[in-house]
């Protein structure tokens, strides 16, 4: 990471497109061979970045122009890594498999996660203000402290997930599933819960729902129904 692919070493050595590319290549396939690893031990990849931003750069130069859709391999290959306190300010990460990334501290404000699978991953503390985390899998996630203040969460798994002192003010969670997340102390200020699942929700207080918009369209089992003064659901 620090110095580069050594290409100077090659003999005769190629042009320098055809270098870069052949660096991008090699960059892209010891990356792989990491995440392969990592998947069977099931262990986080510690890399010792020489920067913040160094992780949002590199991973940005080997994506290139996005085209379409379809990802490159690279971003196929970020479970388990070590990105805490990364940089990664706006950073284009759709569909990227994040599974049991540790992102504590890390910052993503404005940063396009829809489709991620976040599942498992550590962002305590993570700066996700503005983000894009539409029908992202968040299940199991600690989103300890996590900053998400208008953050679109349409659709999001967050089932399971630690949501405990997380800034959801003015946040977008239409249709999210939150099933079990734990949202003690969790900030719901503005946060639109129209048709949220929060069915066994934990450590979840009338007074803060209340605090949302639309928190009378939402899904609640009936104890927590009665305690909002809601009637109970209609059978079907």
């Amino acid at each position: 990471m620090n110095d580069g692919m050594p290409m100077e070493d090659i003999k005769p050595r190629p042009k320098f497109h055809e270098e870069m590319r052949q660096a991008r290549n090699a960059e892209e396939a010891l990356l792989a061979v990491l995440n392969a690893c990592a998947r069977v031990t099931k262990t986080i990849s510690e890399i010792k970045w020489p920067s913040r931003d160094a992780f949002g750069a590199w991973i940005a130069r080997l994506q290139g122009q996005r085209t379409g859709s379809e990802n490159v391999l690279a971003l196929e290959c970020l479970s388990f890594l070590d990105l805490q306190h990364s940089i990664l300010f706006s950073r284009d990460l759709e569909g990227a498999n994040l599974y049991r990334a540790n992102l504590s501290g890390a910052y993503l404000s404005g940063a396009n996660l829809s489709v991620a699978n976040l599942s498992g991953a550590n962002l305590d503390r993570a700066e996700l203000s503005v983000a894009n985390l539409s029908d992202a899998n968040l299940s199991g996630a600690n989103l300890d402290r996590a900053e998400l203040s208008v953050a679109n969460l349409y659709r999001a798994n967050l089932s399971g997930a630690n949501l405990s002192d997380a800034n959801l003010d003015r946040a977008n969670l239409i249709d999210a599933n939150l099933i079990g997340a734990n949202l003690i102390g969790a900030n719901l200020d503005r946060t639109n819960l129209d048709r949220a699942n929060l069915i066994n929700a934990e450590n979840l207080t009338p007074e803060q729902v209340k605090q949302a918009q639309n928190w009378e369209k939402a899904k609640y089992d009936e104890e927590f129904r009665a305690l909002l003064g809601l009637p109970p659901e209609p059978a079907n």
